[in-house]
């Protein structure tokens, strides 16, 4: 008889960042002279001290760093955490049952407890059929734990790209870059906790983010 096992695999759910592109939509957001200074304020100078046109108008965010201290990013890295002990939980019950189904078959055919070879098989096919089963439900379960993480995520990463949109727009910004995509970045460019503050602000204040 072949050996018991299932292929499950545990959830792997990565946050992955993609790139996407802006639609160049009208805005009815007011920029005043004061918010487009104080960015300018913050930016790259060159050699006799003038603001450089290429940093008034960019800005980069560290990605990493909003995954760890965005406060809904967190709770959906808690939420993958529980979600993978229930999952791993949920394939040892049905391992233990199909593990225990097995050796009932096993103990039975080595005391000759099969008085005819189609009892036998009709243990084995029901054995199989517990087996598929098993998977089918692992995989369900997989899924469905696959979608809410999805969803959730597809949530978090709209009010990050909202956020940065509100901020392009208060600085006149025409691009926000991820950090790692360049090699070198100047720091004085760094957007990176003003959108942590408003991510966490907007939290606190859901008003805040209509």
């Amino acid at each position: 008889m072949k050996k018991f096992s299932i292929y499950a695999s545990a959830i792997m759910v990565a946050l992955l960042m993609s790139t996407t592109s802006c639609s160049n939509n009208e805005s009815n957001t007011e920029v005043s002279e004061e918010s487009v200074a104080a960015g300018a304020s913050a930016v790259q100078k060159d050699s006799v001290g003038h603001v450089t046109e290429f940093a008034k108008h960019v800005r980069y965010v560290d990605m990493q760093k909003v995954q760890a201290q965005y406060t809904s990013w967190q709770e959906l890295v808690k939420l993958q955490n529980d979600y993978a002990e229930k999952f791993a939980a949920y394939q040892n019950e049905l391992g233990a049952s199909l593990q225990k189904k097995q050796t009932a078959i096993e103990e039975k055919r080595s005391r000759n407890g099969y008085l005819t070879q189609e009892s036998f098989a009709q243990d084995v096919a029901d054995f199989e059929k517990a087996q598929n089963d098993a998977n089918n439900k692992l995989a369900a379960r997989q899924e469905k734990y696959a979608l809410e993480i999805n969803k959730k995520q597809e949530v978090i990463l709209d009010s990050v790209y909202s956020v940065i949109n509100d901020m392009s727009v208060k600085y006149q910004l025409d691009a926000v870059l991820e950090k790692s995509a360049g090699l070198y970045l100047n720091p004085q460019l760094n957007l990176t906790d003003e959108v942590i503050e408003e991510l966490n602000r907007r939290i606190a204040t859901p008003e805040a983010a209509q």
